[in-house]
C-alpha cells in the first residue's frame, strides 16, 4: 500500500473506535501568539532608528509606517483565524490561541485545501456554524502521517457519510 492509502486505513479505524485523532504533529499556536507583538516591537525599533539616523525623512517614514501597519493587521488576522484540530467520531474540534474549543460536525466543513507556507502545513478550512459560514487556519500534519490534513477531513466526512447510510439502512 502507499503512504497515502496507509495513512487513510489509520484514520479511517481510529474513527470507527471512536477514538480522537489529533490533526498536527507539533502545536505552532504559542510561536504564533508571540508573533504580532514581536514584529510590532521590531517594526517600532526599526522605523525609530531610520527615522533618527536620518535615513527617512518624513514622508517616507509615513509610508513605510502605513505599510508595516497594514502587514501587521494582515498577520494579525491570521494568528485570529488559526487553529489546530482534532476529530473524535463525527464532529471536528478545533482549538485557537484563546484556548476556547469550536465543535463542529465533520459534514459541515464545506471546503478543505492544504498548502505549505515557510516550510509549514497550512489548512484552510471552510465550515458552517451556528447557520453562520466561518473560517479557519489549521497549522500543522497529523502526526505520523504524510497526508495533508485537507485528504484526511474529506476522507473523514466519506466515513461519517458512510456510517450514516448503513445505520438507516438498518433502521
Amino acid at each position: 500500500m502507499t503512504p497515502i492509502k496507509d495513512d487513510l486505513a489509520v484514520l479511517s479505524a481510529k474513527l470507527s473506535a471512536n477514538a480522537r485523532v489529533n490533526l498536527y504533529d507539533k502545536n505552532y499556536l504559542p510561536q504564533l501568539k508571540w508573533t504580532c507583538p514581536l514584529l510590532v516591537l521590531i517594526t517600532i525599533i526599526s522605523l525609530s532608528f531610520l527615522s533618527f539616523s536620518g535615513a527617512l525623512n518624513q514622508s517616507q517614514l509615513i509610508i513605510y509606517g502605513l505599510i508595516s501597519l497594514m502587514l501587521l493587521l494582515f498577520i494579525h488576522m491570521i494568528i485570529g483565524r488559526s487553529r489546530i484540530a482534532a476529530i473524535k467520531g463525527d464532529a471536528i474540534i478545533l482549538k485557537g490561541i484563546d484556548k476556547k474549543s469550536t465543535v463542529t460536525l465533520i459534514r459541515s466543513v464545506k471546503t478543505a485545501g492544504s498548502y505549505h507556507l515557510f516550510g509549514v502545513h497550512v489548512t484552510r478550512l471552510k465550515y458552517t456554524l451556528d447557520h453562520q459560514k466561518k473560517s479557519s487556519l489549521v497549522f500543522g500534519i497529523p502526526s505520523g502521517m504524510k497526508t495533508s490534513l485537507g485528504q484526511l477531513i474529506q476522507h473523514a466526512k466519506k466515513c461519517e457519510k458512510n456510517k450514516r447510510q448503513i445505520i438507516s439502512r438498518v433502521l
